[in-house]
């Protein structure tokens, strides 16, 4: 869901912290309303014109990140995404990704943090995910308890130890080509041979 407080709005960009940002936020004594939608993109958010936050997180670990959630709570078939390139191997769903919507990932944050030139006003970045949003929150002006937000247990953490993300070198060069604007765009390594992983990378 998204998050209208006093001050700003708070995204919640699939696969990139948002549940744990939700929660943290509720805990910390601001005022809210939220939507019914649990990801409701920018142009369909309420609360236009105030100041909005969001997340992301590099590319390839959002990847292993939906197709974990995926393989934990199934695939949806109502998703015309899922439908075209749900596959239980993880070499195999990416391969249906680069075949049938490459470069998803970076499309899904333009829906949620705006196209390039016309970004939202302030983008989070998932491996700095307690920091930044407290640094959001700041720049908006919102009064909130810091040490709870902190303290918020981590939200809907996938198990990566359950389902191997293993695959090729080949397959990583490409999808990492694919996703080249968000790479580039959020400051990422963008080198293929770099596989990026965070304290936090389970945390979905």
């Amino acid at each position: 869901m998204a998050l209208i407080l006093q001050n700003c709005r708070l995204l919640h960009t699939p696969k990139t912290g948002g549940s744990w940002a939700c929660a943290a936020v509720k805990r910390s004594g601001i005022v809210f309303a939220e939507t019914k939608t649990r990801h409701v993109e920018l142009k369909q958010c309420p609360g236009r014109g105030l100041y909005t936050i969001a997340f992301v997180r590099h590319p390839w670990n959002w990847w292993k990140s939906y197709w974990i959630f995926k393989r934990t709570h199934g695939w949806d078939f109502k998703n015309r995404f899922d439908m075209r390139c749900m596959d239980n191997d993880f070499e195999r769903f990416l391969l249906n990704v680069l075949d049938h919507s490459p470069g998803h990932c970076s499309e899904v944050y333009r829906r949620f943090v705006g196209a390039v030139g016309h970004e939202i006003s302030f983008i989070g970045a998932f491996e700095n995910l307690a920091d930044d949003l407290v640094k959001g929150l700041t720049s908006a002006g919102e009064r909130f308890n810091e040490e709870i937000l902190r303290a918020t247990p981590m939200r809907n953490v996938g198990d990566y130890h359950a389902f191997s993300t293993r695959c090729s070198d080949e397959i990583r060069h490409r999808v990492f080509e694919t996703e080249r604007e968000a790479l580039e765009r959020f400051n990422y390594q963008i080198s293929p041979n770099h596989d990026p992983e965070s304290a936090a990378a389970s945390s979905c």
